[in-house]
């Protein structure tokens, strides 16, 4: 699965698809929700499910994979080819913090975590050393 613009992994194979904003993605019970995060890499891709409503005990209101776009206290870097820290931070504050379907109750896993940690939006926006650049 890929953005439907990144080119550089469009091939003939039937086990490719493009993916745009507003695609949905059924893996077992769960419905994933594609979101285009452009900042980390121009064609960055989040997907996010409210189908969990339990974690390792934990009542949650969903989950949200970010890749790199978002860590546990921390954000993915824009200096690599492709990357803008405006598109970025415009990314996690319009599809994440202020998108009316992810709550404050929705666990983050990112592409690697610097601290090991799972977090959530909810402690992103109250802990994250970025949070003026995206609240």
């Amino acid at each position: 699965m890929f953005h439907q613009n990144a080119r550089r992994f469009q091939t003939n194979s039937p086990l490719r698809r493009g993916l745009k904003e507003g695609d949905t993605i059924n893996v077992g019970e769960y419905t994933l929700h594609v979101l285009e995060t452009p900042g980390h890499a121009p064609d960055s891709l989040c997907y996010y499910s409210k189908d969990p409503k339990e974690f390792n005990g934990q009542e949650i209101d969903g989950l949200i994979f970010t890749g790199d776009l978002i860590f546990s206290k921390g954000i993915g870097r824009s200096d690599f080819g492709g990357g803008n820290s405006d598109h970025l931070f415009s990314s996690i504050k319009n599809k994440i913090m202020y998108n009316p379907e992810i709550t404050d109750n929705f666990l983050i896993f990112s592409g690697h975590s610097y601290y090991g940690d799972v977090t959530s939006v909810g402690e992103e926006r109250k802990l994250s050393p970025y949070r003026e650049y995206f609240l």
